[in-house]
């Protein structure tokens, strides 16, 4: 039913479905339309930063004051300008990404409502065999884990970045999460060779991105969704949706094949969307018929293995960017608290400040609770600082896999159902 008297605002952003990075929307083209399918005439307002859209553009009565300080979270609505409250879709167009459809935005009285973070996949080239798992949530909910079971074989480890091999290749299986992101074939370098958690993100809108490359068999394939978020236990608060993109290597791939919503409500921990099936050129979605595979019960003990404790780099935060650096620095860092080998890096320079770090050796034996420090040093400047951020390294025990956590004789865990 719509109510033409209230009025609102559409607020949202557009995210890179690789990297989970937001894009900038110089190049953008959005088409709005409202329940009886109208065209809105019109192009939105964007912040001050290119990242963010407002629909109409007269939400934003005053650019230079309404959008407020960066980055421009909190700004100031004219809601009076707004759209009638009702139900519209939107549609976003890149130049180089599949166009994305959001079907349906409920705009009420005097509200900004969040699309959230809309994911644009950049075109596959032709024949490619990628698969790409994208979930995203609103508000409602802070973090999501996004998790994936699939077959293996004798040729591929589940393991971190430059880690050892875990027990999982001897039931043939695999589980990629946010405690073990790469599935990568021995000898390979991560993430390429099967499957990877390629963005895990902790709050809000998501997304959380699982990508699937060349080497990956035959078989079946479960997805799950475990709520992180104990204040927000009831899934329809959170809002979680599920795309799958695939390659023209499959029959009907070549972009979007498929979107799972949630179906009903309930406090369960753990949602499971769909499983699907690969065989040769053959992709097969199992949503079971629309209506998901419901809920099951799980807390974050089931669903994470525990670790040895040890981990390598897999960040370097700029913290102060500095001034005066004509040259790139060097950069130096702490040796690790375990046995292992020193992480190396190098910095970039714009001729003035450092523009971030790139990760040379991530290195091995550090810990989560020990103090990593980053030395920046020469370059003809000063002031620069960064901060190391460690991934421990592969879970001993892996209960989203297994019931007892480390052989198949222990039964299926609760991610393969």
């Amino acid at each position: 039913v719509v109510d033409p008297a209230g009025k609102g605002c559409i607020v949202g952003a557009l995210v890179d479905g690789s990297t989970g990075s937001q894009l900038t929307l110089s190049n953008a083209t959005f088409t709005l339309k409202d329940w009886n399918g109208t065209t809105i005439s019109g192009a939105p307002a964007i912040d001050p930063d290119g990242k963010q859209f407002v629909f109409p553009a007269g939400c934003i009565n005053n650019p230079a004051t309404d959008w407020g300080a960066s980055p421009y979270a909190t700004p100031t609505y004219t809601y009076s300008a707004g759209l009638s409250s009702g139900v519209y879709s939107l549609q976003a167009s890149v130049p180089n990404y599949y166009s994305f459809t959001e079907p349906s935005i409920g705009v009420t009285n005097n509200t900004a409502v969040h699309t959230g973070y809309l994911p644009m996949v950049g075109t596959f080239a032709t024949g490619s065999k990628q698969i790409k798992i994208i979930l995203t949530w609103g508000t409602g909910a802070k973090d999501l884990d996004l998790h994936l079971v699939g077959p293996s074989n004798a040729g591929y480890d589940c393991q971190a970045y430059n880690a050892s091999a875990i027990e999982n290749t001897g039931a043939s299986k695999f589980h990629v999460y946010f405690q073990q992101k790469y599935c990568a074939n021995t000898g390979t370098t991560a993430p390429y060779g099967s499957a990877s958690l390629a963005v895990d993100d902790t709050f809000e809108y998501g997304p959380e991105i699982i990508n699937i490359y060349d080497g990956y068999v035959d078989g079946a394939y479960k997805v799950s969704v475990f709520n992180n978020d104990a204040t927000a236990p009831d899934w329809t608060l959170s809002k979680a949706r599920v795309y799958i993109y695939a390659g023209n290597y499959f029959t009907g791939g070549g972009g979007l094949i498929k979107t799972v919503d949630l179906q009903t409500s309930s406090t369960n921990r753990l949602w499971r969307p769909f499983k699907f099936s690969i065989s040769g050129t053959t992709l097969t979605i199992d949503d079971n018929a629309g209506s998901t595979y419901g809920y099951t019960a799980a807390t974050y003990a089931q669903m994470v293995g525990t670790s040895d404790g040890l981990g390598a780099l897999s960040n370097i935060v700029l913290t102060a960017a500095g001034t005066g650096y004509a040259t790139a620095p060097t950069v130096t860092i702490s040796a690790p608290a375990g046995a292992g080998t020193t992480a190396t890096a190098t910095a970039s320079t714009d001729g003035n400040a450092i523009t971030g770090f790139t990760i040379t050796n991530p290195g091995s034996g550090y810990t989560s609770t020990q103090a990593v420090t980053v030395s920046i040093a020469g370059g003809g400047g000063a002031g620069a600082t960064g901060a190391a951020i460690v991934i421990l390294s592969d879970p001993n025990t892996d209960p989203g896999l297994f019931t007892n956590g480390t052989t198949v004789a222990g039964g299926a865990g609760l991610a393969d159902y």
